[in-house]
């Protein structure tokens, strides 16, 4: 019974090694190796059924917590800290990103197999935080260049999925977004204009058809670049209102 599990196993002897074979059963299905994830999931229910601590009143540390959550979320940080670096020497930022999606969701989907359900936001914030916020300025720096590239859309797609899920780090991108669309829009206008004093200086009457074309060249742009929040950033509404500036 829970009596006989709190004076044989709750030691921190015991504890410490019951983790760790945890560990292990965890390490080796997360390298590819058969996993019994139904053995780990029963042993951490017995856990979630012995609830708070012995001695603590409050109830603010349950034993799931304590000898088996806290510990799991922060060595899964480090151990995919490591990871994201390594992949990030071995891959080209096009690889790495391809890679981070498929670490995140693999982890997500086998934790649901053994972990509680209130743990799986920390384990996606632990995977998120080393895989995206921890990389943040190749990762940054990779968007921006994207932005500029017509053809590279579904790439752009990709990065903008993995940068969301961190706050605050597509800061940056909807800053050099919006330094984009201005620009560009600039360099529109300020071709139309020197297109219509070269007719001018022909001779060719071409102001009667300046206004209808200085309106076509705006919805022009305004076009292309709703179509790159449409198609890339999934009609996120911070994007457009940097288009729309």
């Amino acid at each position: 019974g829970m009596a006989e599990w709190r004076g044989g196993v709750q030691c921190s002897s015991v504890t410490q090694k019951l983790y760790e074979a945890i560990w292990t059963e965890i390490l080796a299905g997360r390298q590819g190796d058969l996993a019994d994830f139904g053995l780990v999931k029963e042993v951490l229910q017995i856990y979630q059924q012995l609830g708070a601590r012995e001695g603590d009143e409050q109830g603010e540390k349950s034993v799931y917590s304590t000898d088996f959550a806290a510990p799991f979320v922060r060595h899964t940080y480090q151990y995919y800290l490591h990871e994201a670096e390594e992949l990030m020497s071995l891959h080209d930022c096009s690889g790495y990103v391809t890679e981070a999606h498929s670490r995140i969701s693999l982890e997500l989907e086998s934790a649901t197999k053994y972990a509680a359900s209130d743990t799986i936001p920390l384990l996606c914030g632990a995977c998120e935080h080393a895989f995206i916020a921890q990389q943040r300025g190749a990762l940054q720096r990779y968007f921006d260049e994207l932005l500029s590239c017509e053809e590279r859309k579904e790439e752009l797609w990709k990065v903008f999925c993995l940068l969301r899920r961190v706050d605050g780090i597509l800061d940056q991108g909807r800053k050099t977004f919006q330094d984009l669309v201005a620009c560009s829009g600039s360099e529109a206008v300020s071709a139309f204009f020197e297109s219509q004093d070269k007719a001018d200086q022909k001779g060719g009457g071409a102001r009667a058809a300046s206004a209808k074309g200085f309106l076509e060249v705006l919805i022009s742009k305004y076009k292309q670049f709703w179509g790159v929040v449409r198609d890339c950033f999934e009609g996120d509404a911070t994007f457009l209102a940097s288009a729309e500036r």
